[in-house]
């Protein structure tokens, strides 16, 4: 079973709880589910053709709250070091230095 979050959104556009706002809500009042997640909003928005911050505004008057998303650690961000393009790298190279000084391959 493929879970509603990974579907193409025109896929789940297409769904009957999505039809409308009023659709969409009775459903989830119907599965005792208070939470909506971002990718609800986006087909919600898709299918009705309604700006997803007005969708929000609805839905969070209805009583239902919004589930953050969750973001995966890039490693590197605009606090990073600028001369260090190691950081955050899963490799753990070297920035080649070693070799170059005579670092590699010689005694002392």
């Amino acid at each position: 079973m493929i879970h509603d979050s990974i579907r193409d959104l025109k896929e789940l556009a297409d769904f009957p709880e999505y039809a409308s706002v009023d659709a969409f809500i009775e459903s989830k009042f119907e599965d005792l589910d208070f939470d909506v997640h971002v990718w609800e909003v986006t087909a919600l928005s898709y299918a009705t053709r309604t700006s997803t911050l007005r969708l929000r505004e609805r839905l969070a008057a209805e009583g239902f709250t919004m589930v953050p998303q969750k973001r995966a650690d890039s490693g590197r961000g605009y606090t990073s070091w600028d001369n260090n393009r190691w950081a955050g790298n899963e490799c753990k190279g070297g920035s080649g230095w070693e070799q170059v000084s005579g670092f590699s391959g010689q005694n002392g």
